[in-house]
């Protein structure tokens, strides 16, 4: 935990859970992009096609769908479908490796937005996020390696806004979340 900056180790303390700030935030997700996009262009050339159709479509159809609390796990299980995929098809063992040493802490920053959202009973962020996936899997359909780095950019940088957004909120949540 302490390798993916989950925790601090600290000296007579022990570990302790590091604060999520927006600037903790931010950082992650800056080398995030990076890696996931470097990724990204990498996989389109080697990713398998008809996996990716098969993801399309259910994000489709989850996208489609009247949104409730069982969305929320369908958008993550797609969210962890296409970020593997890409990472397992991306050609570079150590870039594959760090994704999923680093995946851990992404998807905790993912979960706990969530988690959040779910309290409140908003559930926007499933067609906004539908909408990316869709944007990204298409140029990966397509073989387009440069539509396929800027969908997931532009992933990243909105993941980047609305975790941001979501934890400095964190006082706002209603009294039986």
């Amino acid at each position: 935990l302490r390798g993916i900056g989950v925790v601090d180790l600290q000296p007579n303390r022990g570990a302790v859970v590091r604060r999520l700030t927006a600037q903790n935030i931010r950082e992650v997700c800056q080398v995030r992009r990076v890696l996931e996009c470097e990724a990204t262009r990498s996989a389109t050339r080697r990713v398998d096609r008809q996996a990716v159709a098969r993801l399309a479509g259910d994000i489709r159809r989850l996208a489609a769908a009247p949104a409730d609390s069982n969305s929320v796990t369908r958008a993550q299980e797609l969210d962890n479908a296409l970020h593997d995929l890409i990472r397992e098809a991306c050609g570079n063992s150590f870039l594959a490796s760090e994704l999923a040493r680093l995946k851990t802490l992404f998807r905790t920053f993912r979960d706990v937005t969530w988690d959040i959202e779910l309290a409140r009973r908003d559930f926007h962020r499933i067609a906004v996020e539908a909408k990316e996936h869709l944007a990204i899997t298409e140029a990966l359909m397509n073989g387009d390696s440069r539509g396929a780095t800027r969908a997931m950019a532009t992933h990243i940088r909105s993941g980047i806004t609305y975790w941001t957004q979501v934890t400095a909120n964190l006082t706002k949540l209603p009294d039986d979340a």
